[in-house]
């Protein structure tokens, strides 16, 4: 979990597991169209019945690209998510997460200079 995001972060219960399976293997069968937050929530209401915010599903997407993505990935980007085994997609989303991390890191930067200011 995430501290100030715990409700968003908790670990996956089993209909969230099950949900995630499928949402996998569909994103895998659709892998040229990218799906908006939007699109897969209304898919999972019609599918499971469920509601899920665009921080949970987040969380769903991590739990894909971590315990079920084998020779390929979720990507990510302003036009939503679809699965990826190309390599060229794949090291350019590689490329867009370092350049995020390296943004973050900077902005934890400043704030550890404040608090050793503060201090």
């Amino acid at each position: 979990m995430i501290k100030n995001f715990e409700k968003q972060t908790h670990e996956l219960n089993s209909e969230e597991v099950r949900v995630a399976n499928h949402l996998f293997r569909t994103l895998k069968q659709s892998r040229s169209k990218f799906h908006t937050n939007n699109e897969i929530a209304i898919f999972l209401n019609n599918i499971y019945g469920i509601n899920i915010a665009a921080p949970r599903l987040r969380k769903v997407i991590h739990y894909i690209r971590v315990e079920l993505c084998d020779l390929g990935t979720i990507i990510a980007s302003f036009k939503g998510y679809k699965y990826s085994d190309v390599l060229e997609d794949i090291e350019d989303y590689q490329k867009s997460l370092t350049q995020r991390i390296n943004s973050q890191r900077e902005i934890w930067d400043e704030i550890a200079s404040l608090l050793r200011r503060k201090k």
